[in-house]
């Protein structure tokens, strides 16, 4: 066993400076939350502004290929996501048209018809949950978007039939990325 002679003096400045220690401690922990004060980057409406393949297309036989549909497409589109400081998800849908594609006799080339749709479908009451970089909606993560710095990305797979020649068999299918910016 080891002892060390401290003076009286020293040993009550070290209580002093252990008490004053724990109790700026104490002071700091307990005023600080745990929870981060600010909103977090999701909240607000995002607009739809682009509606992607992965392959460029001439849907509206202009010359010009491009692989944003909404440049290819005549239909009206004021596509709109919220989500709300209660996490709490909305989405107001009026950019639904229907595209099928048709594979030519050789599957080399494809023909694609466009049915613009009328109205708009809403959706509110879903709940969300975030990290840095996903929002999964829904309680079954149904939906989900991808944050790539200022944008969400939504890829939605298997939403264009692409047909046989004589639209008697669904012979593939192709999936669209929806790019949405932050509008508030």
């Amino acid at each position: 066993m080891c002892f060390i002679a401290v003076p009286k003096l020293n040993l009550l400045k070290m209580r002093l400076t252990l008490s004053f220690f724990l109790l700026v401690n104490f002071i700091f922990f307990t005023s600080c939350s745990s929870e981060e004060e600010h909103t977090p980057w999701v909240e607000g409406s995002w607009e739809l502004t682009e509606w992607n393949l992965d392959f460029e297309v001439d849907l509206n036989e202009d010359g010009i290929k491009n692989f944003n549909l909404l440049n290819e497409i005549d239909c009206s589109n004021s596509e709109v996501i919220k989500f709300d400081s209660n996490k709490i998800f909305t989405s107001i849908i009026t950019h639904q048209p229907k595209i099928i594609g048709i594979a030519s006799a050789e599957i080399d080339t494809l023909f694609f018809t466009v049915e613009c749709s009328e109205g708009s479908i809403g959706v509110t009451g879903l709940h969300y949950n975030q990290n840095d970089t996903l929002i999964k909606v829904d309680e079954n993560d149904d939906i989900v978007y991808v944050r790539k710095e200022n944008i969400l990305l939504k890829h939605d797979f298997n939403i264009i039939k692409v047909y046989n020649k004589d639209l008697t068999e669904i012979i593939s299918t192709l999936g669209t990325t929806k790019v949405f910016r932050k509008i508030d």
